[in-house]
């Protein structure tokens, strides 16, 4: 009977949350992990704790209470109230709640040709700047890992 308890259904495989074309092995993604969690230890605690959840698809958004919509309808729904399903992306780039923010920060650094769009969120390697903002890539990196993690940390 003890042994019926402990009995543990066979693990299903699935893909690391940062696996990409570029990353499909296991030393690229060890790699590729290395480098953004001492990105992340840049930021405050909080921020970079925030930051890598968003990459390891961990934040408790509500598209992942579906089972709770039988009695609560909106239980997927966005927090801010504008009606659509909230992901990840809804909740920390797309919401029209959020949104400006967002588009207030390209317009301000769109001279250093520095992109905050959701898949240089996602996946920090794809940050690059223009030849404006070249001679001082390293330091503009730093500003921006620590501009987007105070906002996704403040967004939520």
């Amino acid at each position: 009977m003890v042994s019926a308890l402990a009995h543990h259904a066979p693990a299903t495989e699935v893909d690391h949350p940062m696996a990409s074309t570029g990353r499909s092995t296991p030393a690229a993604l060890r790699s590729y992990v290395r480098r953004v969690r001492r990105s992340c230890r840049l930021l405050p605690p909080l921020h970079g704790d925030v930051w890598l959840r968003v990459l390891y698809r961990m934040l408790p958004v509500n598209c992942r209470f579906a089972h709770l919509q039988v009695e609560r309808p909106d239980a997927i729904c966005c927090a801010y109230g504008c009606g659509r399903v909230e992901t990840q992306h809804h909740a920390l780039h797309a919401c029209p709640q959020i949104h400006p923010v967002w588009a207030f920060h390209r317009g301000a650094w769109g001279h250093y040709g520095v992109s905050f769009s959701w898949s240089t969120i996602s996946d920090p390697d794809l940050f690059e700047v223009n030849q404006v903002g070249d001679p001082h890539k390293e330091a503009l990196g730093i500003l921006w890992r620590l501009l987007v993690g105070d906002a996704q940390r403040h967004t939520l």
